[in-house]
């Protein structure tokens, strides 16, 4: 079987300060890379596919921070890290140990890296003659230039090497453990596992050199597809892939690959951003009015609108150690540009902790930009006609005709129901220059109240999918909150009974309805929430739905024992039934640091603000 490699990038990040110095100040930090992709033999299905290009392009934009979109679209690229790359001799044990793995994990995975490259970086570093020149501090290139021609020579060590291997802060190893695709039917799944781990090469005052593990996380990506799917307009819906101002022909196959790959790269780049020395971190240079504070940080270190940060406060412990706590939470609520002019600070408005003073230091509290909201809901005013469905039933029964004589099988129209209510709501203020403003997907399903003259109760609920525009406006930790959507809504109704013989109730004919309808409608939504931690909120909302009539009805009536089934599908036509009507939802608001599955990736090049 053909082996091939899959995706592991080793990165080593050089650091010649700490995170951020005594005034807060960001430093920005430079990455080695290794131009190289491992992955566990076996890992993906021999005859599948896989994309590499479109992984770089995705660890480019989430974890290094690259924006392929051109200047000229007035959209910078802001990375917060400078890129260098690794000499491949230390990788190359590295990759046939790895390779050699029956069980990749994170643990044997960082114990490879601990003897391989970091080993021969150690060797290099704890030499004498390179202590030496970390105690003295020359680290002028005509130094190196000088020590690289005669002692380094010994190490197998060039200049440009030696330029790398000094600054050595961080070993950042990105892998992948599996990439599989599942069909079923018409659906397509393409499942990525993976993880992260990342090493801190400590230097001691001696000029000793060690190697500590700092961080080893894994995850998972998902992205999925539907064959021959179409759009309303009649347009393949998985036949181009989106993304940085570039449109890629796909099947349907690569375009369930690359959401993962999405997926996957953006979970990277938030963890990533999550570990305190490449957190964006500034103090407070002024107290502007309220709890609005100005900030040095903006569109050179890649700030955007609404990004998070914790509030810290320096504490001394029982022990007499200085450790630091989080006293507060705030968001950027306008970027300063202060590439030219280092001045134009940046504002942020704190929502949790007490008022704070200059000097206050803020640290970065990533997140993917994403909220998701969990609600119980409860409907009323709907209006499912009890005559609309016994007329389809008895429709379906007939073969297409209706009767003289309708079984009333519901006896009552469906005014209310219950359920529950899902809402992806993506964070627009870094495209539209508009803090607190939300495209939201809302997903709903819930079960109407039903009355039946049958034992054999029906099954019967609706669902809808909306699209929509929302906006937040923030007193402390409450917000009011008001929206619009459009979108589709829909009725499901499955029924199964017996019809026994009139003069032998021991024999009988089993079926089954299976009835759909579909309509189109426009919600208003109100709300708030409060805030209970920096991820976390109380969501109170209501819902006021307005639904056109039934556009379209789908049937099947099918008869169980002999297997006779009839199905059509039809306009509908002197139906009143609507899926409209007044909702109020409770739950819980939660802002995302990660998640398996891509929604509204494509947005993401699009940040400029």
């Amino acid at each position: 079987m053909l082996k091939k490699s899959v995706i592991l990038i080793i990165l080593i990040l050089l650091m010649s300060e700490f995170m951020y110095g005594e005034d807060g100040k960001y430093v920005r930090k430079s990455i080695t890379a290794v131009d190289s992709v491992w992955v566990k033999p076996g890992a993906i299905a021999e005859g599948y596919k896989f994309n590499y290009k479109m992984l770089d392009e995705m660890l480019d934009f989430y974890v290094k921070g690259i924006n392929p979109i051109k200047e000229t679209k007035d959209i910078k690229s802001n990375s917060r890290f400078d890129f260098n790359i690794l000499p491949q001799k230390l990788t190359t044990k590295f990759r046939r140990k790895a390779n050699a793995l029956k069980r990749v994990t994170p643990k044997r995975i960082s114990k490879i890296l601990e003897n391989t490259v970091g080993k021969e970086i150690l060797n290099i570093l704890n030499s004498n003659e390179i202590k030496k020149i970390r105690i003295e501090n020359l680290k002028s290139e005509t130094d190196l230039e000088t020590f690289a021609a005669t002692k380094g020579k010994s190490l197998g060590a060039t200049f440009e090497e030696m330029k790398i291997l000094m600054n050595s802060a961080y070993i950042y190893l990105p892998y992948i453990t599996s990439v599989n695709k599942v069909v079923k039917g018409k659906n397509i799944l393409y499942k990525i596992d993976g993880g992260i781990i990342w090493y801190h090469v400590e230097i001691s005052k001696t000029g000793e050199v060690s190697i500590k593990e700092l961080v080893a996380d894994e995850t998972f990506a998902i992205g999925t597809s539907e064959i021959g799917a179409k759009d309303i307009f009649g347009n393949y819906k998985y036949r181009k892939f989106n993304f940085a101002g570039n449109s890629y022909n796909v099947s349907e196959a690569q375009y369930a690959q690359y959401s993962a790959i999405l997926a996957l790269a953006k979970n990277l780049g938030v963890k990533t951003k999550k570990i305190d020395d490449f957190k964006l971190a500034a103090q407070i240079v002024e107290v502007k009015s309220g709890k609005e504070y100005s900030i040095s940080l903006g569109h050179k270190e890649g700030l955007f609108l609404d990004d998070a940060f914790d509030i810290i406060e320096k504490q001394e412990n029982e022990n007499g150690k200085i450790i630091t706590k989080k006293v507060g939470f705030a968001r950027i609520i306008k970027t300063g540009d202060n590439k030219k002019d280092p001045t134009n600070y940046s504002t942020i408005k704190q929502y949790i902790g007490a008022p704070q003073t200059e000097g206050t230091l803020i640290t970065e509290h990533p997140l993917l930009g994403l909220d998701l909201k969990l609600k119980a809901v409860s409907a009323a005013n709907l209006n499912i006609k009890k005559e609309d469905i016994n007329f389809i039933l008895d429709w379906a029964k007939n073969g297409g005709y209706s009767s003289s004589y309708q079984d009333e099988i519901i006896t009552e129209d469906a005014n209310k129901a219950s359920g529950i209510e899902g809402i992806f709501s993506y964070d627009l203020a870094p495209i539209i220059n508009s803090p607190q403003t939300f495209l939201d997907l809302d997903l709903m399903a819930m079960l109407p109240e039903l009355t039946t003259t049958t034992d054999d109760t029906p099954t019967i609920y609706t669902y809808s999918a909306y699209l929509g525009l929302s906006k937040k406006m923030w007193f402390g930790r409450f917000n009011l909150n008001g929206g619009m959507g459009l979108g589709v809504d829909m009725l499901s109704f499955n029924y199964n009974y017996k019809s026994y013989y009139k003069y032998n109730y021991d024999y009988y004919d089993e079926y089954t309805y299976d009835i759909s309808f579909l309509s189109y409608g426009v919600k208003l939504d109100i709300g708030t929430e409060y805030l209970l931690s920096p991820d976390l909120m109380l969501d109170l909302g209501i819902t006021y739905k307005i639904s056109l009539k039934p556009s379209k009805v789908t049937t099947k009536y099918t008869n169980n024992r002999s297997g006779d089934e009839f199905n059509k599908d039809y306009t509908a036509s002197g139906f009143n039934s609507t899926l409209g009507g007044m909702s109020i939802g409770l739950g819980f608001t939660y802002s995302l640091g990660e998640l398996p599955f891509d929604v509204f990736g494509v947005l993401d090049p699009l940040k400029r603000y």
